[in-house]
């Protein structure tokens, strides 16, 4: 897989293996020339097998090739926009937006210490029983 030095690295966003590998290209360099004159591939690679770089082909190859090069790297799946949306709807917005509301009403010297006292004692979280 190489023939010389290589740099390992790790690129994290959503699509990130279907957009990687258009990026550079078909892995058969002479194709990549043909197909996709811009491509890494096409611009460094020199023939069919010493094509220049490597993507992983699917998710799973994509961890296996992680844990190979990063064992210590922890690999966890980057959520969608609609998941992270969801999450700030239900659990975030209802109570920020409370607390920006009274915020807005008293317009204290210092909002952002304030804001993070209101949240923290408006916290629906905290736990039922305290030792004291």
């Amino acid at each position: 897989m190489a023939s010389g030095p290589i740099v390992a690295m790790v690129l994290s966003k959503e699509n990130a293996i279907v957009e990687w590998r258009a990026l550079i290209g078909p892995t058969n360099s002479l194709k990549a020339r043909e197909e996709k004159p811009e491509s890494i591939r096409a611009r460094f690679g020199t023939d069919g097998q010493a094509n220049a770089v490597h993507g992983s082909a699917n998710p799973a190859d994509a961890r296996r090739e992680v844990n190979f090069w990063f064992p210590n790297m922890i690999v966890d799946p980057v959520p969608t926009v609609e998941e992270s949306n969801t999450y700030v709807t239900t659990y975030i917005t209802p109570l920020l937006s409370k607390g920006l509301l009274e915020l807005c009403k008293l317009k204290p010297e210092n909002p952002i210490a304030w804001l993070g006292t209101w949240l923290l004692e408006n916290n629906p979280n905290q736990p039922a029983a305290t030792l004291k």
